[in-house]
């Protein structure tokens, strides 16, 4: 109560008021500016995952792709569990940092596809996948038949 006293003895009241409005207006525009700039909570899927039918071994290579660019890595632990953590894209700017509503998200287990795809989440989900024999490219298959020729 004594600074406000103070202040009065030395302004007039329509003073105090253009100050304080001012001083409202900076806040909110403060308030605003933030949240238009924060991006959207990142995606961060987690599971298991089969390779072949059994849980991958530990230390294999899981990578989250959108479109062609890689956005995450992680890999497997504690019996072929992985978790990533893709960034949110932020719409404000007009390049892409990480994932949006509309995206879906391709995981890459040792550089094979994994089923199935996800659709691009905010928070974190249970999302486990499998790399089966039709998504080894066929390249592989050739190596893996001249090991047993």
């Amino acid at each position: 109560m004594g600074i406000v006293l103070i202040i009065k003895s030395y302004m007039s009241g329509a003073k105090i008021k253009i100050i304080l409005a001012i001083f409202f207006v900076v806040i909110l525009f403060s308030f605003g500016w933030l949240s238009a700039r924060k991006p959207g909570t990142p995606c961060e899927p987690y599971g298991d995952v089969y390779f072949h039918g059994e849980l991958a071994p530990d230390g294999m290579k899981v990578e989250a792709i959108i479109g062609d660019t890689k956005y995450a890595e992680t890999e497997t632990k504690n019996n072929g569990k992985y978790r990533l953590l893709i960034p949110a894209d932020d719409p404000m700017t007009p390049v892409k940092e990480g994932c949006s509503s509309e995206d879906s998200i391709t995981l890459l287990v040792d550089n094979n596809r994994a089923v199935p795809k996800l659709k691009a989440f905010e928070g974190s989900h249970e999302h486990s996948v499998w790399v089966i024999a039709s998504s080894v490219p066929k390249s592989t298959w050739g190596k893996i038949k001249a090991l047993f020729k």
